[in-house]
């Protein structure tokens, strides 16, 4: 995963998790906590950029908010060893780093984090040892393999002495220090036993602290603690610290009278409670009474017409728990009660439900008059309004209720039993039979099913609508999920009732209490309740589809009933026909088809469904090639699949890969990130992916043999430094040669140990295929560099027929950079033992010695072949050789690479000697004319003149014009050295006087008799300038020789 990608994670976690806070748990995972890593490390390395800084601080925030979900999944799984080490890992960056960074910001997240960190690793108190939400230390079992709870508990105390140490030493701006006290108080109420500590530390600053501070800090982190000790005060896990937290508050300048008044109202609750223990339910309602009588007439009045309002009996029974009567009691108090109300009444109360349940709560429904009553009728008193929709109905269906009571009060009856009278009665009651109950026909149950299950869908979907506007702006605009217990059981109802309920008929198992004879069910009837079952279960998919995100789990809850009913009945009968995977590919082809790619429900599903197959596969893989657009999701989908549900691995993963050969760049760039992030940490799945891209790179040698039958041999000559793309002619293009060896070169990236495999596909391949993988090597090599061990062993081991393969290896890693000893040696190690070309030796000429240059020139010369390719070859090493770059000092300087060029005239044929001499001359930058001049007197002082100094001599005249008096008095050492019993030098002398005329004539006036003759012989154009010469300067002896050789050519 690169950047990116890790920040587009970090935002998806920030808007789900702010919307959706118990999902946090999901982001609990390897991946989430690696990106993390990554985006905090880059942050601290890029700290001066304002847009690292804040994802710095998202990536604090993300890490405190996961903790507690990491911590209990490493309590429950002790495998989660490499989870553990990387949370380990942030939290010590976050104190050792973040903790005291410079920016305030990053300062004050990571004080929040350390807060999360002090409730995890301490004890939590008994009053919250079962509180689920509480994640603490006790939660980790005795001999757990991972978490040590001594050590754990020891680091929670450092780091909470970490936060009062800040307090005491005042390190901080006032920001960082008013957020260390809002971070101590949610430790003082979740963890009590750190109180006594806090109190001391937020009273020794008051005292000792604060004096020390500007005024403003002072101010405002005073005011934070007062606000602290309240906040405290107030806290009813708190109750027993109350007295010294107050004592403490008036300490710091707090207003302790604030709190004598709501000490009086705890106090005087205390009383009550213990009068109520203490007194019967009967004698405490006499004493309130007195007590309100005392208390004032009008109360007394209030009082007694709220008695008159109330029925005399209607508390003799208030206190009484129903729920200890046997149920067949119950039952036949429940049936007396209703043969004593009258078939009308019923019907009317019935009819005012039924219509009150589409009302508000604040309309509450006129009571109905129950038929030959004389008895004024009694309006019940309005019910308190809700907004909640849920709360309407059930204060509509209780109001109901009270209506129903008056009228059966009200009416002139004969005045029913007590409830005793009536349960003594029914146990007394004869036991009696109940009449059969009639049967419907098979059209009838399916009618009834099919109304039950519109309703239920009408209900969820009403009640869904009624949700309040403002509850759903709350949570970020994204409807909530209508997740409560009635809804759950309802709809699990529902799928019991289309798996079950449909099934169990048509399959010859037992309904209604008798068993039917499936032989006599001809095979059209069959059908036909097959037909009537999917019409049904076609009804729950498309209430599923038409709201997916919030109805998903109703889908789950379907899919894994349809599992367990085709399991149980395959058991039962072996020609069952199972229904669970149509439906599931029915659900998944309507699902994608509106899939929302922001939406992870359909993932959710995909991943806790019971069980899946190649069709939901071919399902994923079909819908990437017909929208384009899903083909991310389907690759995350497939990869998550992969990773979670080893049954469907395989297909998952091969789909996966074929897509890393595909000819598309996005398509196989995007399969290629997925895959290789399983090499080489996963155990199972990278073994599969290895060897995957390892088959892909061996069909380069099929391409190969099939090139050697069809197409003549390549016998064109390899460059050495670069390398050109060229395209095969049977059929194996330059895309398809890349498409097979991506994936690899992917994977060698991060295993280094797989490059072993590419000097076996490269020695067979043929030369096209051999110049493609030399070309797109590049950015593998460079990836993996030159301090990798696997790179020397390549080297040192290399088998043969490879030769050009390395050399490309070294030119790509020292092309910029001076190489490594350790390379240097390696290659200078298999130069020697095998006696390879001079090439190998060109990429790492930088990293040579002084003498190993010298030693190796001649040959590294000799590679020259009067082509302008290799001259660029030895241009470039004359460049590194003698060239100083980035303040790495050159092996040698340019004067002694001339000399050493001047040295090999015996071991290098005398062209490729002097085209070596003319390189350096076209590199002026390098070869500047004071190293020149340094090299030619030099060699001119040596006993034995070298045949190239002549060459130098003419080529600097032409090069450098500014060193011709360096040239002159050369020639005239020469002469002094009688040149002319050399005759090449000889040669190269009169050559070198011709090119620096007219400024030659003076030396040449200085040559014997018989040699200047023979010099105005060779250069007739120099007879001119030297007769002026020695006219001018009186030389008689060179005027008579002149003339000599004017009169020579006459005759």
């Amino acid at each position: 995963m690169d950047y990116d990608q890790q920040l587009a994670q970090l935002q998806e976690f920030d808007q789900e998790v702010l919307a959706h806070p118990t999902s946090a748990q999901v982001y609990a995972t390897n991946a989430f906590l690696d990106a993390l890593t990554e985006v905090i490390n880059t942050g601290l390395a890029k700290a001066d950029e304002d847009v690292h800084l804040r994802t710095l601080k998202d990536a604090i925030r993300a890490f405190a908010t996961v903790l507690p979900h990491i911590f209990k999944t490493v309590c429950q799984n002790e495998a989660e060893t490499r989870m553990w080490q990387t949370t380990t890992d942030l939290i010590t960056i976050v104190r050792e780093q973040l903790f005291d960074h410079p920016n305030t910001g990053v300062k004050i997240n990571a004080t929040k984090c350390l807060q999360v960190l002090i409730v995890i690793q301490s004890r939590s108190e008994r009053t919250s040892v079962h509180d689920k939400n509480d994640v603490s230390l006790s939660l980790i079992r005795p001999d757990h393999r991972l978490l040590n709870v001594k050590e754990l508990e020891q680091k929670g105390q450092e780091m909470f002495n970490m936060l009062v140490d800040r307090l005491k030493a005042n390190d901080g701006s006032e920001p960082v220090l008013t957020a260390t006290v809002q971070s101590l108080v949610p430790l003082a109420k979740k963890r009590t036993q750190l109180t006594p500590p806090i109190m001391e530390t937020f009273v020794a600053w008051s005292k000792t602290v604060a004096p020390r501070c500007s005024p403003i800090i002072a101010r405002n982190v005073d005011k934070a603690i007062k606000l602290a000790f309240v906040a405290m005060i107030r806290s009813e896990p708190l109750a027993s610290y109350r007295t010294e937290l107050i004592q403490a508050f008036g300490s710091v300048g707090g207003n302790t009278a604030m709190f004598q008044s709501r000490q009086a109202r705890l106090q005087e609750r205390e009383q009550r409670e213990r009068e109520r223990r203490e007194g019967s339910q009967e004698e405490t309602k006499r004493k309130r009474a007195l007590a309100t009588v005392d208390g004032g007439q009008e109360k007394k009045s209030r009082v007694a017409e709220t008695t008159a309002a109330a029925p005399s009996n209607a508390n003799i029974l208030a206190n009484f728990d129903v729920t200890t009567l046997p149920l067949p009691m119950v039952v036949d108090i429940c049936l007396a009660v209703f043969h004593s109300v009258s078939m009308e009444t019923l019907v009317q109360n019935k009819d005012s439900l039924v219509s009150s349940s589409g009302q508000s709560a604040s309309q509450v429904p006129e009571p109905v008059e129950p038929m030959e009553s004389t008895t004024p009728t009694t309006t019940p008193p309005p019910m308190p309004t809700s907004t909640d929709p849920l709360i309407k109905q059930e204060d509509t269906l209780m109001a109901d209720t009270k209506l129903l009571t008056v009228d059966e009060k009200d009416t002139k009856r004969v005045p029913l039993a007590s409830v005793q009278e009536r349960a003594s009665q029914a146990l007394k009651m004869q036991p009696y039979e109940l009449a059969a109950p009639s049967s419907l026909s098979y059209e009838d149950q399916r009618m009834m099913l099919k109304s039950t299950i519109q309703r239920i869908f009408e209900s969820e979907t009403m009640l869904q609508q009624q949700i309040p506007k403002a509850v759903t702006e709350q949570v970020g605009g994204r409807p909530i999920e209508w997740r409560t217990p009635a809804k759950t059981v309802w709809l699990l109802l529902v799928a019991k009732l289309l798996t079950r309920g449909t099934v169990m008929p048509a399959n010859g198992t037992e309904s209604s209490g008798q068993e039917e004879d499936t032989d006599m069910t001809s095979a059209a009837e069959e059908q036909h309740q097959e037909n009537d079952a999917d019409e049904l279960k076609q009804m729950l998919l498309d209430f599923i589809i038409s709201d997916f995100q919030q109805r998903h789990g109703l889908a789950l809850d379907w899919l894994y009933e349809e599992f367990q009913c085709d399991t149980l009945y395959k058991k039962g009968d072996p020609h069952y026909k199972a229904s669970y995977f149509k439906w599931l590919h029915r659900l998944l082809e309507a699902a994608i088809a509106k899939l929302d790619i922001k939406d992870k429900s359909l993932n959710r599903v995909l991943a806790s469904a019971p069980a899946l197959d190649q069709k939901v596969i071919d399902i994923l893989r079909q819908h990437m090639e017909e929208e384009p657009s899903h083909f991310v999701w389907c690759v995350a989908t497939l990869r998550d699949i992969i990773q979670q549900r080893p049954p469907v691995r395989d297909p998952c993963l091969d789909v996966l890969l074929n897509l890393c050969i595909s000819a598309d760049v996005k398509t196989r760039s995007t399969s290629i990130v997925a895959v290789k992030k399983w090499v080489p940490d996963h155990p199972v799945i990278a073994r599969k992916v290895e060897q995957y891209a390892i088959e892909s790179l061996q069909e380069l040698k099929t391409a190969q043999l099939k090139e050697v039958q069809e197409a003549p041999q390549d016998t064109g000559e390899d460059s050495t430094m670069t390398e050109a793309p060229e395209e095969e002619a049977q059929g194996w293009t330059e895309q398809d040669v890349v498409r097979h060896a991506e994936l690899y070169f992917a994977l060698c990236v991060k295993k280094h140990e797989l490059l072993h495999q590419l000097f076996d596909v490269y020695i067979h391949a043929s030369d096209r295929i051999q110049r493609l993988i030399r070309l797109h090597i590049f950015n593998l090599i460079k990836s993996v560099g030159m301090q990798s061990p696997i790179i020397i062993n390549l080297v040192k081991e290399f088998p043969p027929g490879a030769e050009t393969l390395v050399i490309r290896i070294l030119v790509i890693l020292c092309d910029t950079v001076r190489p490594t000893p350790e390379l240097v040696s390696a290659v200078k190690s298999v130069y020697q033992e095998r006696r390879l070309d001079a090439k190998f030796l060109i990429p790492i000429i930088s990293g040579l010695s002084k003498e190993d240059i010298r030693h190796n020139l001649p040959r590294i010369v000799d590679l020259l072949n009067n082509t302008e390719g290799q001259r660029n070859v030895v241009k470039k090493v004359f460049s590194r050789s003698a060239s100083s770059t980035n303040n790495v000092k050159a092996p040698m300087s340019p004067s002694e690479l001339l000399l050493a060029l001047h040295e090999m005239d015996e071991d290098v044929p005398l062209p490729k000697a002097v085209e070596a001499i003319n390189i350096c001359f076209t590199m002026p930058e390098t070869f500047e004319p004071k190293f020149v001049a340094t090299a030619l007197q030099q060699l001119i002082e040596r006993p034995r003149i070298p045949l190239l100094f002549m060459v130098t001599m003419i080529r600097t005249v032409s090069v450098y014009k500014n060193l011709i008096n360096v040239i002159l008095n050369l020639l005239q050492k020469l002469i002094s050295k009688r040149v002319w019993t050399y005759p090449k030098l000889w040669d190269g002398f009169v050559k070198c006087v011709e090119k620096s005329l007219p400024d030659s004539v003076k030396i040449a006036v200085h040559l014997p008799k018989e040699q200047l003759q023979e010099i105005l012989t060779k250069v007739p154009k120099l007879q001119t300038p030297l007769r002026e010469f020695a006219e001018k300067n009186g030389k008689m002896a060179v005027l008579v020789k002149t003339k000599k050789e004017r009169k020579g050519p006459r005759r």
